[in-house]
């Protein structure tokens, strides 16, 4: 997947579904973030509708590509519920960073930057393991609060 070969990965995920891997809540995620990838937000929507809910996929980062698959869709409303159901303090920071720019997209500035001063705050919080840790969250952090302030 990392190499862009998309079609590759969805043949070899889609026959993976095979048997009493039929449901595999894994091999479905993947195919949710792949599909996503490859741009047919439709397959992505379908397949992430099927897994949701499973616990596995409840915070996994391929939970993200389904929102935004939402959100290509047009399905605004249930993709900011998925994205609201990641939001969660001193956690999921890819997941919430994916929604400061969901939220930048359909024009809601406000509560994006609530959320950005949100987790910068939480960063000054930590510990210096933790934030070392976190070095590169809390960069891609830094860069959407500066976006901010230079907007402003």
């Amino acid at each position: 997947m990392t190499a862009g070969r998309f079609n590759e990965a969805i043949e070899m995920y889609e026959s993976c579904l095979e048997g009493f891997n039929k449901n595999d809540p894994f091999t479905l995620a993947n195919l949710v973030e792949v599909y996503y990838l490859n741009e047919n937000y439709s397959k992505s929507v379908e397949i992430g509708g099927r897994i949701k809910n499973h616990k596995d996929f409840l915070n996994s980062e391929k939970r993200v590509s389904y929102a935004l698959s939402l959100q290509k869709e047009g399905r605004l409303a249930d993709a900011r519920a998925n994205f609201e159901d990641m939001d969660g303090p001193f956690s999921n920071y890819p997941h919430r960073i994916a929604f400061s720019h969901f939220l930048i997209e359909i024009g809601e500035q406000d509560a994006a930057l609530e959320l950005v001063a949100e987790m910068y705050s939480e960063f000054d919080r930590m510990d210096r393991n933790e934030r070392n840790q976190k070095r590169r969250l809390r960069q891609q952090v830094n860069q959407l609060y500066q976006g901010f302030q230079t907007n402003n």
